[in-house]
């Protein structure tokens, strides 16, 4: 979407909350009432009294409209470039740790892989040292030995190709709070301030390879997002936080699971309950967890 696209669509969304406030169907009805209790003034009090209400609300309603454009004027030039800017460094700045944090476990990874390497070799050193033993006087035991190495061979290509395959299946994901199309944010305690928190990953993750982070310019550093639970695509949790539900950038690090190719394409919500694709999903609350 072009920038100056977003910015509009921003900029109208924040003005209407704050000048208005309320959903179309809601005006709708007011508009409704306004008109009966209109009719009904000049029915029973007159026309010239009618006249002079009907006067009082128009000019109310231009008040707003002066005021809305105003407002929008001002987040057009002004507060949606500057939250973009603040919501792009952020972004940056998530990735930047995301990427730390990445290549962290993949050096770990090939630690191990390398430990594993080392006592392999050395049981291939121990394998060669016991076949020059036994080489003259036993010839079924140099073939079973030989049989060993083979195996201990093919075990050391299948812990190469584990750790290669397991960092090519790692991916890292990042929500903002303010996508409407892969991230939804419940509140379930405004005085805890606790969330429930949704997003729609590309892929199933493996069950406990998720890690998750959130960051925000009102945190001042990363916090990580735990007890991370998922449904085939969709990664939820509980959590609470200062950051805002418009600024807060969401990271999720994770490896592919290739055995679940079922992704769930839509979520939708009834109160406080989430139904994926249309089957609601039977969450633990916060305060039951242990």
């Amino acid at each position: 979407m072009p920038v100056w696209r977003q910015i509009i669509q921003r900029a109208w969304g924040d003005t209407w909350e704050k000048v208005v406030g309320q959903t179309v169907s809601t005006i709708v009805i007011a508009i409704l009432i306004f008109t009966v209790v209109f009719l009904l003034a000049r029915l029973f009090r007159g026309k010239e009294y009618a006249q002079d209400w009907l006067f009082d609300a128009v000019a109310g309603v231009c008040a707003v409209i002066i005021v809305g454009v105003l407002v929008f004027l001002a987040e057009t030039f002004f507060v949606v470039p500057a939250r973009l800017i603040s919501e792009a460094q952020n972004q940056n700045s998530g990735l930047t740790n995301t990427v730390v944090s990445l290549t962290t476990s993949n050096d770990n990874l090939f630690t191990q892989k390398g430990e594993i390497q080392k006592k392999y070799d050395q049981d291939e050193v121990v394998i060669r040292a016991v076949q020059t033993v036994t080489g003259n006087t036993n010839g079924t035991s140099e073939q079973n030995l030989k049989n060993l190495s083979v195996k201990v061979e093919e075990m050391q290509n299948e812990i190469k190709n584990s750790a290669v395959k397991i960092a090519a299946d790692t991916y890292v994901e990042q929500f903002l709070a303010s996508d409407s199309n892969r991230c939804w944010i419940l509140i379930t305690d405004t005085n805890s301030n606790t969330k429930l928190l949704f997003l729609k990953m590309k892929h199933a993750p493996l069950d406990f390879n998720i890690q998750g982070w959130v960051s925000s310019p009102s945190l001042p550093t990363q916090s990580p997002l735990t007890s991370l639970n998922h449904v085939h695509n969709i990664v939820y949790t509980y959590c609470s936080g200062a950051w805002s539900l418009k600024d807060g950038l969401f990271s999720i690090q994770y490896v592919k699971d290739e055995d679940d190719t079922n992704v769930i394409k839509n979520v939708a919500f009834l109160g406080q309950d989430a139904y994926l694709d249309g089957k609601r999903l039977i969450i633990v609350p916060a305060a039951d967890k242990p």
